[in-house]
């Protein structure tokens, strides 16, 4: 048998989220994993539907942003943005003084993307 079409596929468990929180916006495990652990990613917003997604970037792309580093040894990726944080919370109506949004993501393929709804946050710290 031929193997060249297989490729390697990373087992992690849980879920891709985004959760939000006072000091940043974290993406999991499984989010950087599903991006393909990019170096950049692009973060868009749709303020009209309330949705968030994180598409992977070329490091020259307009609007790429660092996001997952190799060099750190856990799989998981933070944007300590507070201009990001406030955006978020004001399009939602958030209190992230107070609580933290996790939210979980959907990949499409074909875009290279996580989206998120907003709307269809849980609370954590409750």
């Amino acid at each position: 048998m031929d193997f060249k079409n297989f490729k390697p596929y990373t087992l992690t468990s849980g879920p891709s989220t985004m959760t939000v929180s006072k000091s940043g916006v974290s993406f999991s495990q499984k989010s950087v994993i599903k991006l393909h652990k990019t170096r950049y990613a692009r973060l868009l917003i749709d303020y009209k539907d309330k949705m968030v997604a994180v598409q992977e970037a070329e490091k020259d792309d307009e609007n790429a942003a660092p996001f997952y580093n190799p060099k750190r040894k856990i799989i998981t990726a933070r944007w300590n943005y507070v201009d990001l944080v406030n955006s978020l919370a004001n399009l939602m109506d958030w209190d992230t003084k107070k609580y933290t949004y996790r939210m979980d993501g959907k990949y499409i393929a074909e875009k290279k993307a996580l989206v998120f709804d907003l709307k269809e946050h849980k609370i954590l710290n409750k």
